[in-house]
């Protein structure tokens, strides 16, 4: 029997603004929020041959995104509910449904495929895939009536049921990040007897195993800043039933006495593997760290700016973070260094985190019968003088912006 072809999506964020683009913001803004069309097409695709469609929250980047993509949104999801393959759809934290303006609420009586709202975990949809029965578990975090979940008193349970089990749900696994974040156990939801649990909210890449129970986080393939960087790939769950129809199998081995009675020793079990596709048009943010203690100058850095551009073209093609640091003998000009290395990159941003100049080059610079050379000395003075560690900080940033400015105007002449 073919596997059972599902696309697991989360945390797609569409309508976010990257607003510390500058005049890229729109550019990027548009071809990121094409994202669940490229999902859609691939889905639709003879390479796809996706049978359902699970989105674990968090589609929107807010409860009220702006009504053209919203329309845009539903366009895309009823192109799957017309081709037969299942659309399951779960709000998240972003796009809550407790909110009365809320797109679920708004639109739920024309929205394609099975929208989640309740707010307690239910049993939502009994499907066929496959000739395979499929049950679908879930809820809309809905705030002051949505408990976290720590124990299995509260869920449905699969019990010996014939089929696949899958539950879907937007929340932290295991981690208690706040009620609005619903906090996830995952004995719970093993000992529910669910196959396999869709996780939404954390936006990296994360699988988990407890008993039969497989549990995956698919992280935010597009990225929203440097130290969320997306992951640049779909996640297709394929799930190979066993001889019975379903992942009994499986269950038997973790679940002793409660598992399914009509399976016999020895069957074969049900499997659930998970396949990375990468996505088009997707551009990654990367940062990386340049230590410029021992090197000689500004050349230098802009040489190894530029190096990292030339390893790959995704590297060209990405948005890009240069996080200066160390302890340069030179002023350092962040600014102009982006300016200078801008062309290699999608996009650069280059930040200055040195911590102060080198003894050597302040002793150098105070000797100096020149404005600079001034200005050095009384910050130098100051420096020792000063009461702690803030004020020693705050001097320090001063006498780093007075001797670039001095430096660039020309005050050490």
């Amino acid at each position: 029997m073919a596997p059972m072809r599902v696309l697991h999506l989360a945390d797609l964020h569409l309508g976010w603004s990257p607003s510390f683009m500058g005049n890229l913001q729109e550019e990027r803004q548009r071809v990121r929020d094409s994202l669940l069309k490229r999902a859609v097409d691939y889905a639709l695709s003879e390479k796809g041959a996706i049978q359902m469609v699970i989105i674990a929250g968090d589609l929107f980047e807010t409860h009220r995104p702006d009504p053209v993509l919203e329309e845009a949104v539903i366009k895309d999801l009823r192109r799957l509910t017309d081709k037969g393959i299942t659309v399951v759809t779960v709000p998240g934290n972003h796009d809550e449904i407790s909110y009365h303006d809320s797109v679920y609420r708004r639109r739920a009586s024309d929205w394609p495929g099975i929208l989640v709202h309740n707010p307690q975990p239910d049993c939502v949809a009994q499907l066929q895939i496959n000739n395979t029965p499929c049950y679908l578990y879930s809820l809309a975090y809905t705030g002051g009536l949505t408990k976290p979940i720590m124990d299995a008193s509260c869920l449905p349970k699969a019990g010996a049921t014939p089929g696949v089990h899958i539950g879907v749900f937007h929340g932290s696994l295991d981690w208690d990040a706040g009620d609005r974040s619903l906090p996830l156990a995952s004995d719970a939801l093993a000992a529910a007897g669910y196959d396999f649990v869709a996780l939404g909210h954390i936006h990296k890449y994360q699988e988990k195993k407890k008993e039969q129970t497989h549990f995956l986080y698919p992280g935010a393939i597009e990225a929203k800043s440097f130290s969320d960087p997306g992951t640049g790939f779909f996640s297709i769950i394929n799930i190979n039933v066993d001889a019975a129809g379903g992942m009994a199998a499986a269950a038997t081995a973790g679940a002793g006495a409660g598992a399914s009675a009509g399976v016999k020793a020895g069957a074969s079990a049900g499997t659930i593997t998970v396949e990375k596709v990468p996505v088009p048009d997707v551009r990654r943010c990367l940062q990386d760290t340049l230590d410029l203690s021992g090197l000689s100058g500004e050349d230098e850095v802009l040489s190894r700016i530029k190096a990292l551009a030339e390893r790959s073209e995704a590297d060209r093609a990405s948005i890009r973070q240069i996080r200066l640091t160390g302890v340069p003998v030179f002023v350092v000009d962040s600014e102009r260094l982006r300016s200078l290395a801008a062309d290699s990159f999608y996009f650069l941003d280059v930040t200055d985190e040195t911590a102060y100049l080198a003894p050597e080059l302040l002793e150098s610079y105070a000797k100096e019968q020149t404005v600079r050379g001034f200005f050095v000395r009384r910050m130098m003075t100051a420096l020792n003088e000063a009461a702690d560690d803030h004020n020693r900080k705050v001097i320090s940033m001063a006498m780093l912006k007075g001797i670039a400015a001095l430096t660039g105007t020309g005050g050490a002449q």
